[in-house]
């Protein structure tokens, strides 16, 4: 695809190529020209940067999802149209096919992080898309096969599967295991080799490495820094994302709107559980008034209903004899809680049992009576 046709006329072909191929991609995909004409009207390749060449790999990659459509292809198309080349002659359709291949191939294996799943699929995928870009360029004209051709069918897929990430293996790779090198050597040892001595006499490089020394950073300090780094770059992605969302204002106001809302919430639940506390002891004291009035004696719910808070949240055996607090708090609140649950079971059927007109508690053994008090 490095030669295209004439529809008559250079001067013409030159302008057609230049406005409806290399400055249609050059503006829509926000890339420099990965293309040149020169004097004579052949053309040229030129060298994209890594940002450029991933805008390419994801717009022909979008052709192949339903429905969608490349910027690139599309500028291919039209150039050849308007060349006055037939579809069949320009081969742009197989192209298409062969480079789609490429782009999901290359999308699958700049992958860096992932589940062992997700590696798993990025492996079969950057496997299945490259041998097959190969063979359909192999297909339609075998003299365009390259070296790096073949080493993208039969060697990059092992080492892909070895390594996990084409991106480990580049430039780019090469460049990130340097710097975590250079890191680890330097700030090994809190950064006290870090730079180069500066040449300097005697006396002038005693006060440098004692003001260089007074810079250090205690142990603690050192320690604190590193976690707060490794923190960070462990959760850069929600930050971005939170960045990205303001920058949108798509965000709340925590201080005007949640707190707020929340000292409303917890407010508005006191004063009701409070109210309807209130209102409940009201009435069982009104029933029991009525019934006094009619001769009858009082059932006093409202005594039962204290008694029952009461006899609930009282201390359990284990809060009395301190045998709790040899367990850490979740372990604590856990045992307090089944030995609540526990004793509430046993007093549940001496809770409701019929009152006498002298009540002062639940009937039963001495015992039971002295548990639930």
């Amino acid at each position: 695809m490095h030669t295209l046709p004439h529809s008559g006329s250079k001067a013409n072909d030159k302008k057609i190529i230049q406005t409806h191929l290399i400055d249609e991609i050059t503006a829509k995909l926000g890339v420099r020209a990965i293309m040149g004409l020169d004097s004579k009207g052949n053309l040229y390749e030129l060298s994209l940067n890594g940002a450029e060449s991933e805008a390419l790999v994801e717009d022909i990659a979008k052709s192949k999802a339903e429905g969608g459509s490349s910027i690139f292809l599309d500028a291919l198309r039209n150039t050849y149209s308007k060349l006055l080349f037939r579809p069949q002659d320009s081969h742009v359709d197989e192209w298409t096919i062969i480079l789609q291949h490429w782009a999901l191939a290359m999308q699958a294996g700049l992958v860096m992080r992932g589940t062992p799943a997700e590696m798993a699929t990025h492996r079969l995928s950057f496997a299945l898309n490259a041998r097959m870009y190969v063979l359909k360029k192999g297909m339609l004209n075998k003299d365009t096969l390259v070296w790096y051709d073949w080493q993208l069918y039969s060697v990059f897929p092992v080492i892909f599967y070895i390594i996990g990430s084409l991106r480990a293996i580049c430039q780019e790779g090469m460049e990130a295991i340097q710097k975590s090198n250079n890191s680890l050597q330097r700030h090994g040892n809190n950064g006290a080799n870090a730079g180069r001595k500066p040449n300097l006499t005697i006396v002038a490089l005693k006060e440098y490495m004692a003001t260089k020394l007074a810079r250090l950073l205690s142990p603690a300090q050192w320690l604190w820094r590193q976690q707060l780094l490794k923190f960070m770059g462990h959760w850069h992605e929600q930050f971005e994302l939170a960045e990205g969302l303001k920058k949108q204002g798509n965000v709340g106001d925590w201080e005007t709107q949640q707190v707020p809302e929340y000292r409303e919430f917890t407010t508005m639940s006191a004063v009701y559980i409070r109210l309807a506390t209130l209102f409940w002891l009201k009435k069982a004291r009104r029933a029991d008034a009525e019934r006094v009035q009619c001769g009858e004696p009082p059932k006093r719910h409202y005594f039962e209903m204290l008694q029952e808070v009461k006899a609930y949240y009282a201390p359990v055996k284990c809060e009395q004899d301190g045998s709790v607090y040899a367990y850490p708090q979740p372990e604590q609140l856990r045992r307090v809680q089944n030995a609540r649950k526990e004793r509430w079971a046993k007093l549940s059927k001496l809770m409701y049992q019929p009152v006498c007109a002298a009540h002062t508690g639940p009937k039963g053994t001495a015992a039971e009576r002295a548990e639930w008090d």
